[in-house]
């Protein structure tokens, strides 16, 4: 049947994502196309209180009404659906759209997991274990992950479980600031794309807690040497485990977070135990096996400046003369005294480092 464009209403579920506002770009792509092919298929829809309602196709109706005005007659087929139903329509035509970025996903997300809540669901013979694979156990907790992977992927695989979960902590914990910063291209002017955050950098950052640290990190990741994004995710993870005085100066930018192993080292270098009265030179075995890897690592010379490896030259240069030289000459003078060593370790060290 067909049904003139006027007489359609959105999703009742449509106003809950993104104020119910409509992608102008996606709306062009279609209203481009519309000519030359005109609309493919029948736009599916629900009938409730004498009003038909559609369940998804928003963009293309918008694009129609456009094109041809809002008395343009449309194919429509008309559905029996429960709110459920109409719900579930919208979200996997929405995230499916290629695209569907981040912020979308996350409102996508975010409306099924309120209607899960307050609908009190459980899946149908449905059960997971304590593991949180499908199996024996406890039905899944209405709004959980697990809960809205299940629902959402009735039909067939949409997200995946692990997509579902990232996506969700990005909307929960990233600070708004951020979240409208987060670009899935880079579309958009030079300074549009110079303040743009990658989708993997927002995953990234949402994994902490505190927004002011989030900040710091974004601007940290921007301005680093280091801008394979995946990498960028193996310094964060180092960057959580590293000493509070590190990550200070990490986020005030005195160090380089691509440094941080590094830094890591030389902050725990200096750190002897004297615990049970006995010297304890392990950190100073970590930091040489460290300056090791980095000589191995053919790029950290290929992607350091000159002004860098200057730096980095004359704080190795002043750390052995400063300090284990020093450290050096106190284990001689003890074992000197002790009467047990005919040659010193120093004049050896000297001779050695002199060739």
């Amino acid at each position: 049947m067909k049904i003139k464009i006027n007489q359609l209403n959105p999703n009742p579920f449509k106003e809950e994502i993104n104020g119910g506002k409509l992608s102008e770009i996606t709306i062009e792509k279609i209203r481009a196309n519309l000519k030359e092919i005109g609309l493919m298929g029948s736009l599916p829809v629900f009938k409730k209180n004498n009003k038909y309602f559609l369940v998804a196709g928003h963009h293309r109706v918008e694009a129609l009404k456009r094109e041809f005005g809002k008395n343009f007659a449309v194919e429509v087929t008309v559905h029996n659906y429960s709110n459920e139903q109409a719900l579930r329509g919208m979200t996997v035509e929405n995230l499916t759209q290629k695209d569907s970025d981040l912020k979308d996903t996350a409102e996508n997300l975010a409306v099924i997991r309120k209607f899960l809540q307050s609908s009190v669901q459980t899946l149908n013979n449905t059960r997971i274990s304590k593991r949180g694979r499908i199996g024996e156990g406890q039905p899944s907790e209405p709004g959980s992950v697990r809960h809205i992977h299940d629902w959402l992927n009735k039909n067939g695989e949409v997200l995946s479980i692990g997509r579902i979960s990232e996506v969700l902590q990005v909307h929960d914990n990233l600070d708004s600031s951020l979240l409208k910063q987060v670009q899935k291209t880079q579309a958009g002017t030079s300074e549009e794309r110079d303040e743009a955050l990658q989708e993997t950098q927002a995953v990234y950052l949402a994994r902490f807690e505190d927004k002011k640290e989030q900040k710091d990190l974004a601007k940290v990741l921007k301005d680093s040497r280091e801008q394979r994004v995946r990498n960028q995710g193996k310094l964060i993870t180092e960057y959580k485990n590293a000493p509070e005085e590190v990550k200070q100066k990490i986020r005030t930018k005195e160090i380089d977070i691509a440094d941080i192993s590094l830094a890591k080292h030389k902050f725990e270098v200096g750190d002897i135990n004297l615990d049970r009265g006995k010297l304890d030179i392990e950190k100073h075995i970590e930091l040489r096996e460290a300056v090791k890897n980095l000589f191995n690592e053919k790029l950290f010379f290929q992607k350091s400046s000159t002004l860098e490896l200057e730096k980095t030259y004359h704080y190795l240069i002043n750390w052995i003369q400063t300090d284990l030289v020093k450290f050096l000459k106190t284990i001689e003078t003890e074992l000197k005294k002790r009467g047990n060593q005919e040659k010193t370790i120093f004049i050896s060290f000297e001779n050695e480092g002199g060739r």
